[in-house]
């Protein structure tokens, strides 16, 4: 297989990249969460409503709140308009890291490690999601782009503004892109890339991102690290131990390992790019250009991981915070398979890249889609059943956004059903009740005996699901791993309570 065949314009390549990857996001679109999705929008009202803006926690981060703000302008308030801005950064980040690969290593190596992207399944399926994880991984990237080019073209101190200046936004997006200085913290140590007086430019641009938004908050609200004060403070301390967003959870200080092992949001990826980074880190055959950025995504997506980890009282171990070091395994498998073909090694690196692109396939695949499937099905009874409908306080929560662009929010109630009322039962929150509602009230969402079953809504199970409870093996899987195959979700019970209330 000869890779210069695969030459064609970096422009060329972007657009193939984006249309796969579109067509992926299609497939697996999550849209409305009904958590911190509902947070930027309230930000985005914000903006619509009280500019200038200040807010607080989750609405401070104008980087997701006033693009989301704009497309509500734009397109109406719709579940789209709201996931449009993440969407459009993801593309932009799919964009960079192809255009960065194409123009440093060319055609074949920035077509490999796109296709890895293009089907990361953490990438895929937040990018659907109205989140600021997506929208840090840009600027991320974007200033990683910069920096890697500010040694290679002439007029760097422009490009090592601009480096600064993104990882800035980044740190405006999320505290957690200070994970991004700590690499620059080591590159400058170690005189890595770039000259070391390089840094203070790159510093330079940073505070002019950072003192104006200083600025803003010391006029508006007396404070000026307002929105760090918020973050540090918001909520109690993460307790990793009863946070279950990995399938296998054992230990504090092996779970976030854990989680990029055994979690299908990275399939396979992290089992192969250890070995897939020290071959081309330390083999004589591979090019220079393919080892150096080898150590550039190799050392960010390293650093990144460590200090996740290390933040156990901050951050819960959900996947989406392995966001970055997910983007640099994936370019580096993607290297990898391109110098193995380079190299006359095809069927390894055919090998190695069906592995890990139909796992990436899988991981999709098998991801759960119905984390909101009673709110829809409370929203849809809208239109199938007139007068007011009743249904649980956490439900209504959930739903809330998805009911006020019904435009008939006003008729769902959270209080106890009352006789003869229209009740949606969605046992999958009122498990969840108890900080809700009084303690001897939680009973009084619960059905009774006397109340008429109208219908039952049930999600399909994946046919992989159906395969494996058929032949027996679904008492095998993880939890998580479960809910993702099979339903996803308990289902939701439509009840008609009768005229007068009985004791059951």
């Amino acid at each position: 297989m000869n890779v210069s065949a695969l030459a064609v314009s970096a422009r060329t390549l972007v657009g193939l990249s984006l249309v796969v990857f579109i067509a992926l996001v299609t497939y697996a679109w999550v849209g409305y969460l009904g958590s911190d999705d509902v947070t930027y929008a309230d930000g985005a009202y914000g903006w619509l409503e009280s500019f200038p803006y200040v807010g607080g926690h989750g609405t401070v981060r104008y980087t997701i709140t006033v693009p989301m703000a704009l497309s509500f302008l734009a397109l109406g308030e719709s579940e789209f308009a709201m996931a449009l801005p993440t969407l459009l950064y993801g593309l932009g980040l799919i964009a960079i890291l192809v255009l960065m690969l194409h123009r440093v290593l060319g055609t074949a190596p920035a077509a490999f490690a796109a296709l890895v992207l293009i089907t990361s399944p953490v990438l895929v399926t937040w990018v659907s999601i109205a989140s600021v994880d997506i929208i840090e991984a840009f600027f991320i990237f974007a200033s990683l782009f910069f920096f890697w080019s500010a040694g290679k073209q002439s007029g760097q101190w422009r490009y090592l503004f601009a480096a600064g200046l993104l990882a800035g936004l980044g740190f405006l997006t999320r505290e957690t892109s200070v994970f991004l200085l700590a690499f620059y913290g080591i590159a400058f140590l170690t005189g890595y890339g770039i000259h070391r007086l390089g840094h203070f430019v790159m510093a330079a641009g940073f505070f002019t991102v950072w003192l104006a938004e200083v600025a803003y908050f010391f006029v508006m609200t007396g404070d000026p690290l307002y929105r760090i004060n918020i973050s540090l403070n918001h909520d109690s301390t993460i307790d990793r131990s009863i946070d279950v967003a990995g399938n296998v959870i054992a230990h504090p200080l092996i779970d976030p390992l854990l989680v990029m092992l055994a979690n299908q949001e990275f399939a396979v990826l992290f089992w192969v790019v250890v070995p897939a980074s020290l071959w081309l880190l330390l083999s004589k055959n591979v090019s220079p250009e393919i080892r150096r950025i080898t150590l550039l995504f190799g050392g960010v997506g390293l650093v990144w991981m460590l200090c996740v980890g290390a933040v156990q009282s901050l951050l819960p171990l959900n996947p989406r915070y392995f966001l970055i070091s997910a983007i640099c395994a994936s370019v580096i498998v993607g290297l990898a398979v391109s110098e193995s073909i380079r190299l006359r090694r095809v069927k390894l690196a055919m090998m190695l890249l069906l592995l890990v692109v139909s796992g990436n396939l899988a991981g999709i695949y098998v991801e759960n889609r119905n984390h909101m499937f009673g709110e829809r099905i409370l929203t849809a009874a809208i239109d199938r059943y007139p007068g007011d409908i009743y249904t649980d306080p956490l439900t209504h929560r959930r739903a809330e956004l998805l009911l006020k662009w019904s435009g008939e929010a006003e008729r769902i109630k959270t209080e106890a059903p009352p006789p003869g009322s229209l009740y949606v039962y969605n046992s999958l929150r009122t498990e969840s009740l108890g900080g809700w509602v009084p303690p001897d009230a939680v009973k009084d969402y619960e059905p009774q005996n006397s109340w008429e079953l109208l219908e039952t809504v049930t999600p399909e199970s994946k046919l992989a699901g159906t395969i494996i409870r058929a032949i027996g093996l679904e008492h095998f899987l993880p939890g998580k791993l479960k809910n993702a195959l099979f339903e996803g979700h308990p289902g939701v019970k439509l009840y008609r309570l009768p005229p007068q209330a009985e004791a059951s």
